[in-house]
């Protein structure tokens, strides 16, 4: 980014292009923007495709307001964690996903908040476009199988639903047997429960004593 501020200082002109989507959203591209602002160098967008707009747009989704998370983080906890932030609210989420993480980040959402609305649109604007829309176990159910290929980018509108304290020693059980460690999963399950983090820490100590995962 250094050298291309250079360049520019020289008087060149560069056009800052990306393979897929557009740039600055989710991607590095915006280093280089930060840093022709910084120096003074006149910054000009060229509206193109983006997987974002696009599929917001088809989804059949509410969007008077929405929020962009950006990309799933990756591991279990943190994935879990990362959807668990978005329960207790009626909302419209748009986010970006890995192809070959998608199937396990469909399951999550599912089990985290619970069988809402989904769209979920594939290689947007390009030759294989996909689009797939209905509730959360329909399009687990539509993938089930599939190798997919290419950029996958979720829309969800979650539900306004709680979790019953009845279910705590269930989820606890069934994180720890997925290899969680018992903070991996108080982190995972604070946002989901009214409870403290030192509560849920000694109750999955209780339920990993137990069951003796």
């Amino acid at each position: 980014a250094t050298m291309l501020i250079g360049r520019l200082k020289e008087g060149a002109d560069i056009a800052l292009v990306s393979g897929a989507g557009t740039p600055g959203i989710s991607d590095p591209g915006y280093r280089l923007i930060k840093l022709a602002i910084e120096n003074s160098i006149p910054v000009v967008s060229v509206p193109g495709p983006s997987a974002l707009t696009s599929s917001l747009i088809v989804s059949g989704l509410p969007l008077d307001r929405f929020t962009f998370l950006g990309f799933v983080p990756t591991g279990v906890a943190r994935r879990r964690a990362f959807f668990a932030e978005l329960k207790g609210t009626r909302a419209t989420f748009v986010m970006y996903e890995s192809p070959r993480r998608v199937a396990a980040t469909l399951v999550c959402i599912q089990e985290v908040l619970g069988d809402c609305g989904l769209f979920l649109a594939r290689e947007m604007t390009k030759l294989h476009e996909e689009l797939i829309r209905g509730r959360v176990s329909t399009v687990i159910e539509a993938i089930d199988g599939r190798r997919l290929k290419g950029e996958v980018t979720p829309v969800l509108r979650t539900l306004e639903i709680a979790r019953e304290s009845s279910e705590l020693a269930a989820e606890i059980e069934a994180l720890l047997k997925r290899g969680l460690r018992v903070k991996e999963v108080v982190r995972a399950l604070s946002k989901e429960f009214a409870m403290t983090g030192s509560e849920l820490y000694k109750e999955a100590l209780k339920v990993k004593a137990a069951t003796k995962i």
